[in-house]
């Protein structure tokens, strides 16, 4: 076999879930390939079916006779076991590929975004700002979390318009109003933004220490899972465990863990995480545990022994770059925490999953929001970066993970101790959104108020808007992530099996 690239098995578990709502009808599978001749789709079908059959976690399931005179992506398409697999793709271009895991995007407008009707009649829409990205031009302007966006140079927003109209151009003449409640919006203000070039955003958002009833509770927002922009210098790992440090040092005894827009990503960034969470952390206690297929298990068992299976929770990590970069140690923030509250949403899915279920057997924790997206799953990316005719880069399933009880029933998601509603208010209008961070913020809001004793688990079990909702929202959530989980490949070298 050709030597390959496997940017994915493992090196601290990079098993990738990532919100731009990744799946098999909205990704670049069905894009057409461009001078591509029937010898050279061939060869690169012939790359990707013997990749797949090496890598694939259902490769049982993958024919025996494939039609090679597919283009790339059909082909693809055609190999994946679809009563399973909602998640594998493919990208005619592996860099933009790799640089999409780690938050690297070619052009940024500025914030995490959806979308609502304007009116019953469905003929209009308008954009909401969830949040806004720092260090983009927009969030320079004073764009802001709840803002609506109702038109776009001067374009109307539509049902046919809305995929296109915030790509392919080098600035956007915002019409932005505030909702005042009720679907009522403010005076318009226009604003003018550009789009940030190979923006990396840090998925560390905000972090803060809230003082609550019987001592500080710790607030962090984290929107993807990544250890860096690609550079290995593990960059916003450091990040996170500098939140988590501070947490630490003004002895928080309640976290809540923002995980309402974080998709997912990479697992050793989640692992780092999850090893600052946990009470009573040691190397060799379990965080999770990998099912690979038959030929892929075998082969790392017999290199390695079964325990390469396993992954554990972290006391420290060594960032591959700078050469000589000191170890990072994790602080003990488990130790001192009382309990967890996550916040979730429907686009909460993969390597946030993977928090919560490994944490699960070890900690208190209480979800509030909505039930998760259900992605128990990981990924490997796998490209050839010696080919000068092959560009392709894949991201195949190729592994099923446990908890330390065995546990990975959650295809389904996980249902919330605690329903809420986070876009719409009880009136069924678009709820009014306030920063995040701020102890006002709908979500939040309720987190503290389990904390400092005025909502009981009794009273809340399923607590959620009942009226008739007033003003449709479109049921997508747009911005640059995936739904995903993936693997590095420095600690299991598998690129060997045959």
């Amino acid at each position: 076999m050709k030597k390959t690239n496997i940017w994915g098995i493992f090196v601290a578990l990079f098993i990738l879930c990532l919100t731009a709502c990744h799946d098999n009808n909205d990704n670049n599978n069905d894009n057409p390939d461009s001078g591509n001749t029937s010898n050279s789709n061939k060869e690169i079908d012939q790359w990707i079916y013997d990749n797949m059959k090496t890598y694939y976690l259902w490769t049982d399931q993958i024919t025996a006779n494939p039609d090679y005179k597919s283009t790339p992506a059909t082909f693809f398409n055609s190999l994946l076991y679809k009563k399973e697999d909602r998640f594998s793709w493919i990208q005619e271009n592996y860099v933009d590929l790799l640089n999409s895991l780690n938050g690297v995007e070619a052009q940024e407008i500025g914030f995490e975004y959806t979308f609502w009707w304007k009116s019953a009649k469905m003929d209009s829409l308008v954009i909401e700002v969830l949040y806004p990205r720092k260090g983009t031009d927009a969030y320079s302007k004073g764009i802001e979390r709840g803002d609506f966006i109702t038109s776009v140079n001067g374009q109307a927003i539509t049902g046919t318009n809305y995929k296109t109209i915030l790509s392919g151009s080098s600035s956007y003449k915002f019409t932005v109003s505030k909702n005042l409640g009720n679907f009522k919006l403010s005076s318009p203000a226009t604003i003018t933004v550009s789009p940030s070039s190979k923006y990396a955003e840090n998925p560390v958002y905000l972090y803060k220490t809230i003082a609550t009833s019987g001592g500080n509770t710790g607030y962090l927002a984290y929107n993807f899972f990544a250890n860096d922009p690609g550079d290995s210098t593990e960059t916003y790992n450091k990040d996170l465990v500098n939140a988590l440090n501070e947490f630490y040092n003004n002895n928080v005894s309640n976290l809540v863990l923002d995980l309402r827009y974080n998709s997912g990503g990479a697992i050793s960034a989640a692992q780092i995480l999850a090893s600052g969470l946990v009470k009573s952390r040691t190397s060799s206690l379990l965080f999770a545990k990998n099912q690979y297929n038959t030929a892929v298990t075998n082969y790392l068992v017999g290199q390695y022994g079964s325990d390469v299976l396993n992954d554990y929770f972290l006391n420290s990590f060594t960032p591959e770059k700078p050469k000589s970069a000191p170890k990072v140690q994790i602080p003990n923030l488990g130790d001192k925490l009382n309990h967890i509250y996550i916040l979730t949403g429907k686009y909460t899915a993969s390597a946030s999953e993977l928090i919560i279920n490994g944490l699960k057997p070890y900690m208190n924790i209480t979800l509030i929001g909505d039930t998760t997206y259900g992605k128990n799953v990981g990924s490997i990316s796998i490209y050839d970066e010696t080919s000068k005719t092959n560009k392709w880069g894949m991201q195949p399933i190729i592994t099923k993970i446990y908890n330390s009880e065995g546990k990975s029933d959650y295809t389904n998601g996980f249902a919330p101790d605690y329903l809420a509603d986070d876009y719409y208010d009880p009136s069924g209008y678009a709820r009014v959104l306030k920063p995040l961070g701020d102890t006002g913020e709908y979500m939040l809001s309720i987190a503290l108020g389990y904390i400092n004793g005025t909502i009981t688990k009794s009273s809340a079990t399923r607590s959620t808007t009942t009226s008739i909702r007033k003003a449709a929202k479109l049921d997508i959530q747009t911005g640059n992530r995936k739904f995903d989980m993936f693997i590095g490949n420095k600690r299991l070298k598998i690129k060997q099996i045959k």
